[in-house]
C-alpha cells in the first residue's frame, strides 16, 4: 500500500508565474497596447426586436450611402448552414426571426 503522506501535492506550493517579470515592469503586451492602424474596421450587428416575425425585405440603402460605410451584410450573404454538431443555423436570419436578438444583418466601416 502506497503512504499518501509521500505523494507530492501542490497544494499549499507556490505558483511560478512565467509572465511576472513582464507584469511587475510594464513590459507586458495588453490587448489596449495593440495598434490596429487606420485599416481597422468597427463593426455592428442589427439584432431582431421581435420574438417571431417573418423578413419581407432588407432595405440597406440607407446605410451604404452614409460615409465610411465599407460592408453590409445580411442573410442572403451567407446561405449556407452553421453549426458545431448540426448544421442547422444561419449566421444571419433570412426568411424569418426566431428569438428576440437573433443577427439580421451586420455593418462595418470606419
Amino acid at each position: 500500500m502506497t503512504d499518501i503522506t509521500k505523494i507530492p501535492s501542490p497544494i499549499g506550493e507556490d505558483v511560478k508565474r512565467v509572465d511576472v517579470y513582464e507584469k511587475v515592469t510594464g513590459a507586458a503586451t495588453y490587448t489596449d497596447d495593440i495598434q490596429f492602424g487606420p485599416q481597422l474596421l468597427h463593426a455592428r450587428i442589427k439584432r431582431s426586436p421581435y420574438p417571431h416575425a417573418l423578413i419581407k425585405s432588407i432595405d440597406t440603402s440607407k446605410a451604404k450611402a452614409l460615409p465610411g460605410v465599407k460592408v453590409i451584410v445580411t442573410g442572403d450573404d451567407f446561405p449556407n448552414h452553421i453549426g458545431l454538431y448540426l448544421k442547422d443555423k444561419y449566421i444571419f436570419a433570412r426568411d424569418r426571426v426566431r428569438f428576440i436578438g437573433e443577427p439580421v444583418a451586420g455593418v462595418a466601416g470606419r
